[in-house]
């Protein structure tokens, strides 16, 4: 978008984000996330009635993009408001998240959870995100946990 050559053959050739026809790309940004992150911009200056409603999938979207544009002030918002509502889909998400967006006390809650649940042992899915050494290290402190 900004490196381009807007002349083609003597006149003005279609320019991305001329019109809605031909909109500015964002590469990797899903429109529904790109969508939320403007409601929130647009809408905090005005009151927080409008956000009061979003649970993860908002929060969430709020955080990856705020984090992609380097937005500190949206990221620590997302960051509060996930805190506040705690509902992560799963310990193995919340320690994902914690590890990419630099929130330790995420990645401490998730393995606590995986440690301390009774029911279902760790599953495939949940070992191949987490990485063999990890797999390792919650097995034997969740055999040193139930033993107690």
């Amino acid at each position: 978008m900004f490196t381009f050559n807007p002349c083609t053959k003597g006149g003005w050739g279609v320019v991305e984000g001329h019109s809605d026809h031909k909109p500015i790309v964002l590469p990797q940004v899903d429109p529904l996330d790109f969508t939320r992150l403007l409601a929130l911009l647009y809408l905090r200056t005005e009151s927080d009635a409008y956000t009061s409603t979003w649970k993860y999938s908002e929060w969430s979207s709020i955080l990856r993009l705020g984090h992609k544009y380097q937005m500190d002030t949206v990221v620590a918002l997302a960051k509060r408001k996930l805190d506040e509502i705690d509902a992560f889909p799963s310990p193995v998400v919340q320690i994902e998240y914690g590890r990419r967006y630099d929130c330790p006390a995420w990645v401490r809650a998730g393995y606590i959870e995986l440690i301390t649940r009774a029911v279902p042992p760790l599953s495939v899915a949940e070992g191949e995100a987490l990485g063999m050494a990890d797999i390792l290290r919650c097995a034997q402190a969740r055999e040193e946990y139930h033993i107690r």
